[in-house]
């Protein structure tokens, strides 16, 4: 029993010497830990770490408690791109910290003349309706911002990627069901790829549609469209049928997909997009948000399946 008692006080020594070296507070270590263990799974790229561990610092030396990190993994024929991160910080501390800003633009190298159009946009809307949104895309060697806004019950996206010297604009519009799905349709231009995507998502699932208008893609008007899902589903909830349509965009070798889903397959999926890009190749995108409370776990199958029985239901009344 004595023994016991030693072995447990020596744990929770080592657990609180491992949290005071590394300044690891319970928020802090909640929200990004899970994050740094997938991109330590996947491929290890210190470089994207690095900057996950400096937006978590904005947060946590703001206090921003709502703040949200977005990693996602970009899938075309020839590669698949998980060195993707975003930060989501409310506009609320923005107005509570003159410093917050400035702190963002400098780690995120955003050039001076965008951060007054951003400073312009977020003084023009409701600070508790906008997030202002700072990422990176290593791959690609470009950096993101964007500022999320509501206005007039509407979701307003409106983004900048800034590679090298350039700055090319982005703009998200929300979108009705039936365009959403001709205009998708007919950008995937593969019937067989189209069915797949709409029984691993059925529309049922959906809660947000929409598109976006991108300056660097000049053949179609809308150059992706994205889909925020009604709930968040673990990427082990989608199984084979995931991996099916994953390896039928990418065409290397296979068992990266395999190694993809063992890496991903605890992190919530919230949103995915299906777009062409610049060189006309086909990719989807999927998108694992973290915040700093649990994300839920929802029988899909049962959701759409009552969504149905209450169409059925509003026919008959």
């Amino acid at each position: 029993m004595i023994v016991k008692i030693v072995l447990v006080v020596l744990v929770l020594i080592v657990v609180y010497l491992v949290f005071w070296k590394y300044d690891v507070s319970i928020e802090k270590f909640i929200n990004y830990l899970p994050i740094s263990q997938t991109i330590k799974c996947f491929n290890n790229n210190e470089n994207l770490i690095s900057f996950t561990d400096d937006m978590n610092s904005i947060f946590d030396k703001y206090k921003i408690e709502t703040g949200e990190l977005e990693l996602s993994t970009k899938f075309r024929d020839e590669s698949v791109n998980a060195n993707r991160l975003v930060a989501f910080i409310p506009c609320t501390y923005v107005n509570e910290n003159p410093d917050l800003l400035n702190d963002c633009f400098k780690i995120n190298k955003i050039p001076e003349e965008l951060q007054e159009t951003l400073e312009e946009k977020i003084d023009e809307n409701n600070p508790s309706k906008t997030q202002v949104l700072f990422g990176i895309d290593l791959d690609e060697m470009s950096r993101r911002v964007y500022l999320n806004y509501v206005k007039k019950n509407k979701i307003h996206l409106v983004g900048f990627n800034i590679e090298k010297e350039s700055i090319a604009k982005k703009i998200y519009t929300e979108m009705k069901k039936e365009e959403f799905k001709k205009e998708l349709r007919n950008l995937i231009d593969d019937e067989l790829t189209y069915e797949l995507i709409l029984r691993i998502f059925p529309e049922e699932t959906w809660k947000i549609i929409g598109a976006k208008e991108d300056e660097n893609v000049k053949k179609y008007k809308y150059s992706s469209f994205y889909i925020n899902m009604l709930y968040e589903y673990k990427v082990n909830y989608y199984n084979d049928r995931l991996k099916e349509l994953l390896k039928k965009i990418y065409k290397g070798n296979p068992t990266l997909i395999d190694k993809w889903y063992d890496c991903f397959k605890k992190n919530n999926i919230t949103w995915i997009s299906i777009g062409r890009d610049r060189d006309d190749k086909l990719f989807l995108t999927i998108y694992c948000v973290y915040t700093r409370e649990r994300r839920a776990f929802v029988d899909k199958e049962k959701i759409a399946l009552f969504n149905k029985e209450l169409k059925k239901i509003k026919s008959l009344l």
